[in-house]
């Protein structure tokens, strides 16, 4: 109101007392309307004055709405901005209803802000708005299959964030389709096309179908390693979808065919991405890998460097900072079952009491995956137990552990 109609600060808060008193605004640190009174301001008509005075405020609304997307986009580890961000109506559908819409391009920074900070049925609209205006063309009829691709491909992330593998699987298809005929000049993205690749793969494997994915991946990395159109090549992108292959082989048992792909994925993730940061969350997952490859065949001594390694990473965080916790506590179960398979219960119960604290708090987005964590759990007690039976002698006991 200071802003839109020149109201003075003290204008604002005589105002606000006086809802106040009337109960017409909850009395919270964050002050907002009661949803009753909101309702009926809005099945009220008002006059032409006022409505011209409500959409210069609207119009200031939504600047500050854009410019907090902005922000969030750019860094999603901002609680602050990520709370003033969700005090506003987050729908396309309540803006365009207002008459002060935000831009499409406005509307994806919103979209790709709420899908970082985990509000992925939020974002989804964003995204879909996006597409049906990229599928219009421009003033000449003229699309631009690549930005049409890419908002395909952030639809089907918001789908597929949730679990719905199935249902996100053809987003994703038609954005690799949307991505292979390139921009208004031609010009073929291929990091973009190879991260649509990818999370199709993502889709097939998140089922269960890992020989399926593969050829996927295959063709995912293949592009990444051409770069997008300026010809720079995402390292940390391309050590995603090396990893993948990799977990391919080893969810199938093939742990040493998935090692060199671990291998490359450590070497390209390292790099960091165009700009040149390393999400160490992604390496730490791939430095796990590693040690899983040697520990799951028995090598508990060589793998305990590479699970050592993948907790450093995973404390790191991302590169935002953001830390999975999820991860990291699969690192740490994983230091204490090495530890624990050659009887060196005393030295593994640390590892194991970290993972459980780890795990219960989730991943970047607080979700817990209770499994893992019951798993955690019951390698804990029967780690007690053993160090409780101090009649017996240390054995290697691979059952105590419980791998992940």
């Amino acid at each position: 109101m200071r802003e839109g109609i020149g109201w003075s600060v003290s204008d604002f808060d005589r105002a606000l007392d006086t809802c106040l008193d009337l109960h017409l605004v909850e009395g919270t640190p964050d002050p907002s309307m009661h949803q009753l009174f909101a309702a009926f301001l809005r099945e009220t008509k008002i006059s032409a004055d006022d409505q011209s005075l409500l959409q210069q405020i609207r119009g200031v609304q939504v600047t500050r709405f854009v410019e907090l997307g902005n922000a969030l986009s750019a860094n999603p580890a901002d609680p602050e901005n990520a709370a003033t961000l969700l005090s506003y109506p987050l729908g396309p559908s309540i803006w365009d209803e207002a008459g002060s819409p935000p831009r499409v391009d406005d509307g994806l920074s919103i979209g790709v802000a709420l899908n970082e900070i985990g509000r992925f049925e939020e974002a989804r609209p964003w995204f879909q708005r996006a597409v049906a205006d990229a599928e219009k063309g421009d003033v000449h009829g003229r699309i631009d299959h690549d930005s049409l691709g890419s908002s395909l491909h952030q639809v089907g992330e918001c789908v597929s964030s949730t679990g719905h593998y199935e249902e996100a699987r053809p987003r994703y298809e038609r954005a690799v389709a949307e991505a292979a005929k390139g921009d208004l000049h031609g010009r073929i993205d291929h990091d973009s096309l190879g991260s649509s690749l990818h999370q199709v793969g993502e889709c097939v494997s998140s089922t269960g179908h890992y020989e399926e994915a593969r050829p996927w991946y295959e063709r995912a990395v293949g592009e990444k390693e051409k770069g997008d159109v300026e010809g720079r090549i995402d390292h940390a992108s391309l050590g995603r979808s090396l990893y993948q292959m990799g977990y391919c082989f080893a969810r199938t048992g093939q742990q040493a065919e998935a090692r060199p792909w671990f291998e490359r994925a450590v070497e390209e993730t390292e790099q960091g991405d165009v700009h040149g940061r390393v999400d160490h969350g992604s390496l730490g997952r791939s430095l796990h890998q590693m040690g899983y490859c040697l520990s799951s065949t028995g090598h508990y001594e060589e793998a305990r460097p590479w699970y050592e390694r993948a907790v450093t990473e995973m404390e790191q965080g991302d590169v935002h900072g953001r830390v999975d916790h999820g991860s990291l506590g699969r690192s740490l179960h994983q230091m204490g079952y090495c530890l624990s398979s050659t009887g060196h219960y005393e030295e593994a119960r640390p590892w194991f009491e970290r993972a459980v604290a780890e795990k219960e708090k989730g991943d970047v987005h607080g979700r817990i995956d209770h499994e893992s964590l019951s798993a955690s759990r019951q390698a804990l007690t029967t780690c007690v137990e053993r160090l409780e039976q101090t009649d017996e002698p240390a054995a290697t006991d691979k059952k105590a552990a419980h791998p992940e």
